[in-house]
């Protein structure tokens, strides 16, 4: 199981310090996801791993998918968006799984 944690980047006006609040909500929102996956899959979970990307502005999801070898990626579908969306369009250039979109 993946989560993402969109980091935002420092701004100059707020001495690098603007982010924090945003970054550390995202970081704690991701965790909530992956301890939800944890519940929702009961006993599976043990055979699961559970990561949380992060990264400015973007987590790094395409490097990551292509370092892996899994059957199926499920994302989010992006309202109007053709593939399904940035994501799922990344990471059918990049793997071989088949990418399934959820609205």
């Amino acid at each position: 199981m993946v989560t993402l944690a969109p980091q935002a980047k420092s701004l100059k006006c707020c001495k690098g310090n603007g982010s924090g609040p945003y970054n550390c909500t995202m970081r704690a929102v991701a965790a909530d996801e992956l301890q939800q996956a944890r519940v929702l899959l009961g006993s599976l979970a043990t055979r699961a791993t559970f990561t949380t990307l992060s990264g400015t502005p973007e987590p790094p999801v395409g490097e990551w998918a292509a370092a892996r070898a899994f059957d199926v990626a499920i994302v989010p579908g992006e309202k109007l968006a053709r593939g399904g969306g940035h994501l799922a369009r990344q990471l059918r250039r990049v793997t071989r799984a088949h990418v399934r979109v959820v609205k």
